[in-house]
């Protein structure tokens, strides 16, 4: 009794399996045409539509954000550049006072601190805005 159940599952089961293959088989309704998708070999596979996010890198400087990368380069260099002026300046103002008699004080060091307090006004702006 066993037996013959043990055998007529198995039976059912590789009639099962053999009916699904052959669905999986069998040629489309229409002949030779496939039911496929033009350039599609297998109904899995994906069509040209699903592939359209595939596209060519855009070349390095051409995005918004390398260009953004390059005018953050430009402004930092332009930040170095007034920041040695800067230090130049003041290092300029400090040996001038140093060799200079006391309570006295050069017109050439007015300028080059007037020209430190528009360099510093400068900066400080360029550093608030980097910061909002």
């Amino acid at each position: 009794m066993r037996f013959r159940t043990i055998c007529s599952v198995t039976l059912a089961l590789f009639a099962l399996s053999a009916w699904t293959w052959a669905q999986r088989t069998t040629p489309s309704p229409k002949g030779n045409v496939s039911t496929n998708a033009p350039g599609q070999t297998v109904p899995w596979a994906p069509t040209s539509a699903d592939l359209t996010f595939h596209k060519t890198p855009p070349k390095p400087g051409d995005t918004d954000l390398d260009k953004q990368v390059q005018q953050a380069d430009k402004e930092k260099e332009l930040l170095k550049q007034n920041t040695a002026r800067l230090l130049k300046l003041i290092a300029e103002i400090k040996e001038d006072l140093d060799q200079s008699p006391s309570g006295t004080v050069a017109s050439d060091d007015l300028k080059k601190s007037e020209e430190v307090e528009k360099l510093a006004k400068k900066l400080h702006k360029a550093f608030q805005s980097d910061t909002k």
